[in-house]
């Protein structure tokens, strides 16, 4: 495996010289030579970086990304909202009002709800649309939420509160409604 990473990152080198210089030579000492420049470099490792700086709201606290790394929320605790970032334009899209002192986010397996925990009004979790970037319910849970899981499957949200020494789980139920099967004279419809 080792060995793999090894020739997949000499190759990635191999691929920029090509692009850079027009004509790549790899021999096999691990070594890719760059014949226009006439020198040789090995690739030793990486550094990091910040390649960008983002104005959120008041004191952001947490962070969660969906699925395809399109999206990112940031849940700001001083502001009781959270940013949508466009991660391709590092730009805010939204920012959406939810409970008190919003701490921690999850987003769903499928990319289509972000979980946020608030710590205000006794402890409650919003549920965020991420198609209209807009909160579809408000479930309590129990006294100061901190920590916020959603299933492998997304029927699941399991919230840590850290006051309570408790996890609440979260599900959805189907709500059904009775609809009237009779006709004004008794008789049963279709």
């Amino acid at each position: 495996m080792k060995k793999q990473r090894m020739y997949i990152i000499f190759l990635t080198f191999a691929i920029f010289c090509l692009i850079s210089a027009g004509v790549v030579v790899a021999p096999s000492n691990g070594t890719s030579d760059c014949s226009e420049s006439g020198s040789s470099q090995r690739l030793i490792g990486f550094r990091y970086q910040v390649t960008a700086t983002v104005p959120v709201g008041s004191s952001p606290y947490g962070v969660a990304v969906n699925p395809m790394g399109t999206k990112v929320y940031v849940e700001n605790w001083g502001s009781d909202n959270i940013s949508v970032i466009d991660t391709t334009t590092n730009t805010i899209t939204a920012t959406v009002t939810v409970g008190e002192y919003p701490t921690v986010g999850a987003v769903s397996p499928d990319g289509s709800k972000v979980y946020v925990t608030n710590r205000g009004e006794k402890g409650n979790v919003s549920v965020i649309d991420t198609a209209t970037n807009t909160v579809t319910a408000r479930v309590p849970v129990g006294n100061g939420p901190e920590g916020i899981a959603v299933s492998s499957d997304g029927k699941k949200v399991y919230v840590t509160n850290f006051l309570s020494d408790t996890v609440s789980v979260i599900e959805k139920i189907p709500l059904y409604e009775s609809i009237n099967t009779e006709s004004d004279d008794g008789n049963a419809t279709n």
